[in-house]
């Protein structure tokens, strides 16, 4: 496949499949997964580093702070990976290879950031130089007056290409096994050739994500208050009748003070709303990865 043949053409209907990203077990999994042992990870750092004190604490909770980033990254990766499989039609990988693979793909993100901020300093030192040469005597109004704008606009596409093209098209193309010259060429292709397109699409998708959200907040958060009322009158909470009062008696510990069912309450609540939130992640990816491969 050429850089130029990834969107031939404006179709929204494939956006339509970004809903089979919630029937994926494998990169759900993964995704969750990869949350709670980084949330595990960053709680043992924290505690180790609070027992240490001083520099070497501070170093310490640095390096689990590292290293969970880099859990985030390859978890992630890993089920963009396997929703790049759904999303293509081919047999989905294990749980394992996708997270390896994930962690191969954590390079070319880092040569990718390199390249942004490269692009970023010289749009800045262009415009700095301009800027010096618009305090010239004389015909230095003049010449701020034909700069400005072409330096607003100039900055204007950069950015836009960098938003809504660049990060959004790089990372597929590295799931899908690109390699970093090609996945950069391909973005700078579509980013000349096919901006305002792909930044529709991306729009289009926004659209479609959030109608997930609302479609599955919707049905979490009528539940969650009314079993959250439930659950803290029958553990002796008095309650007022609505929603909110439930939320706080959970973070008030139910019962008045026992610790075990307040922290019982906010791990429960925080499973909850996270798997709310992976499923709209999962949405997003499989998104992204239809709007990166071509119309069929």
């Amino acid at each position: 496949m050429q850089p130029s043949e990834t969107m031939r053409q404006v179709s929204f209907a494939p956006l339509l499949r970004a809903s089979e990203g919630l029937t994926q077990w494998r990169p759900m999994a993964l995704g969750f997964l990869t949350w709670v042992v980084v949330a595990l990870l960053l709680a043992v750092g924290g505690f180790l580093s609070s027992s240490l004190g001083g520099a070497a604490g501070g170093g310490l909770m640095g390096l689990f702070g590292l290293l969970a980033m880099i859990l985030i990254a390859a978890g992630m990766s890993g089920a963009g990976i396997l929703l790049m499989d759904k999303a293509k039609n081919i047999a989905p990988r294990s749980m394992l290879d996708a997270f390896l693979a994930g962690l191969w793909c954590i390079p070319k993100f880092l040569g990718f950031y390199v390249v942004v901020a490269l692009v970023l300093a010289a749009l800045a030192v262009v415009g700095a130089i301009g800027y010096f040469l618009a305090k010239i005597p004389g015909i230095g109004p003049l010449f701020f007056f034909v700069l400005h704008p072409v330096l607003v606009i100039v900055a204007a596409a950069v950015l836009t290409s960098l938003l809504w093209v660049g990060f959004p098209l790089f990372t597929p193309a590295v799931w899908e096994g690109r390699g970093f010259k090609e996945s950069l060429t391909l973005v700078i292709a579509v980013s000349r050739q096919r901006l305002v397109p792909t930044v529709l699409l991306f729009l289009a998708l926004c659209v479609v994500v959030s109608v997930i959200g609302m479609v599955v907040f919707g049905a979490l958060l009528p539940g969650y208050f009314f079993m959250s009322g439930l659950a803290t009158s029958i553990l002796g909470v008095g309650m007022t009748g609505n929603g909110l009062a439930a939320i706080t008696a959970l973070m008030n510990g139910y019962g008045g003070g026992s610790s075990g069912l307040m922290y019982a309450g906010i791990l429960a609540t925080a499973l909850i709303f996270g798997l709310a939130f992976t499923l709209m992640m999962q949405a997003a990816l499989m998104g992204a990865n239809l709007v990166y491969l071509p119309p069929t």
